[in-house]
């Protein structure tokens, strides 16, 4: 009878070895599964935090265009951080100005230095800075559970 219980409890601790060793691969293979959805979050999430710390380009673009008078271009347009600098050609300028702050993407536009006439077109040849508006949505970032 003894011997029976020795075999039983001894079978039982080996079952029970057993299971413990499943629950802890099963537990390992969670901790990996978790390092693999958090390194996947890291990487969905750079982009979309460079794209947040960015302003988005083509609808900012679209938007000068469709806001541009076909007698006013721009030659040149650059982006830093959230300035735009605009150099281009117009006659009557002063109107860019008024034009470009009406835009929901761009705010407090000012020339930037002189107005000047170029020789060759007889147009104004203008520089203006602006600020642009970051839009709520432009970016999402990804957690957990989503």
């Amino acid at each position: 009878m003894m011997v029976a219980t020795l075999l039983i409890r001894q079978a039982s601790e080996q079952r029970l070895a057993d299971q413990v060793a499943g629950l802890r691969l099963e537990a390992q293979e969670v901790m990996a599964l978790q390092r693999e959805l958090s390194s996947a979050l890291d990487a969905a999430n750079f982009l979309a935090e460079k794209r947040a710390s960015q302003p988005v380009i083509v609808p900012l673009l679209e938007e000068l265009t469709r806001l541009l008078p076909e007698d006013m271009w721009f030659q040149q347009v650059q982006v830093r951080g959230d300035e735009i600098i605009m150099m281009g050609f117009a006659e009557g300028s002063q109107q860019l100005i008024e034009i470009i702050n009406e835009s929901s993407l761009l705010s407090d536009a000012t020339f930037r230095g002189r107005v000047t006439v170029d020789p060759e077109t007889n147009q104004e040849r203008f520089t203006i800075q602006a600020t642009i508006q970051r839009r709520t949505g432009d970016a999402v970032v990804a957690t957990e559970g989503q």
